[in-house]
């Protein structure tokens, strides 16, 4: 197949002006929206600026995939809902879905409309850590989906890796680029910046999403890392080829944070 390309503004969709402005967004025909990495993030996006982002996509001749992140079981229902609200109201603009816990994926056949469905990249929990010697992770999610595209007997579209992986599975592979995801946490201490002492760290507060101006870069072993929300990035060091990968995402938080990497 033609090799597709995407531009992710997850995380950072506050930002979706100065992203559409980039080269690679340009360029792509599809744009990611939502979050991997936090549900409170999800939840927080204010309605407008979801529709202000959606009509950008729209308006630029776009297909916008909306990725859902793993809730926690207090706001389980909550993602539920804004999910058949995003779909309902945008049924033809959001082609596809991107699931990243296999509960969600057993019930997208519920909520998804007959969307391709993908298995986001937090569904492999293998070691990612660049700095061990000529590494590279493993690919195990593509050997869990049979032969016939079904992971757990749900049909799938494709599943996500980082740029550190290797192996090819039985249907479509989209990598990351040029971040690649190493690890992540509930706790988010850049959203407590403006919290007292005494109401930081709280799961079940809202979020007012201060991740959209504030990260954390360091370097250690040649490699350098980013702390994005909830989420810490690895600088890939082996450029942008993207192997057999059917799909290239660009991670727009790279273009976000540049002067900082």
């Amino acid at each position: 197949m033609t090799r597709q390309y995407a531009y992710s503004i997850c995380d950072m969709m506050d930002r979706i002006g100065p992203a559409s402005v980039q080269e690679e967004f340009r360029k792509a025909g599809l744009i990611y929206i939502g979050s991997y990495f936090c549900d409170l993030y999800f939840l927080s996006v204010p309605e407008k600026v979801w529709e202000a982002v959606l009509e950008e996509i729209s308006g630029q001749n776009k297909n916008a995939v909306l990725v859902v992140p793993v809730p926690s079981q207090r706001n389980l229902d909550a993602v539920k809902e804004k999910v058949r609200h995003l779909l309902k109201s945008w049924p033809e603009l959001i082609a596809e879905l991107v699931v990243n816990d296999p509960a969600f994926l057993l019930s997208s056949g519920e909520w998804g409309g007959g969307r391709d469905v993908w298995c986001g990249r937090l569904f492999s929990k293998e070691i990612r850590d660049p700095r061990y010697p000529h590494f590279r992770q493993n690919d195990r999610i593509s050997g869990h989906i049979s032969e016939d595209g079904t992971l757990l007997g749900t049909k799938v579209a494709g599943y996500e890796k980082e740029m550190y992986s290797d192996g090819r599975g039985s249907v479509s592979a989209a990598v990351h680029v040029p971040l690649s995801y190493i690890s992540m946490g509930r706790h988010c201490e850049i959203g407590s910046i403006r919290r007292t002492v005494t109401e930081k760290f709280r799961l079940w507060d809202g979020c007012s999403r201060p991740c959209r101006e504030n990260w954390n870069v360091y370097r250690n072993g040649g490699v350098t890392f980013l702390k994005f929300g909830r989420a810490v990035y690895a600088l890939q060091k082996h450029g942008e080829d993207a192997g057999s990968a059917d799909r290239v995402i660009y991670d727009g938080i790279a273009d976000l944070v540049r002067e900082d990497i």
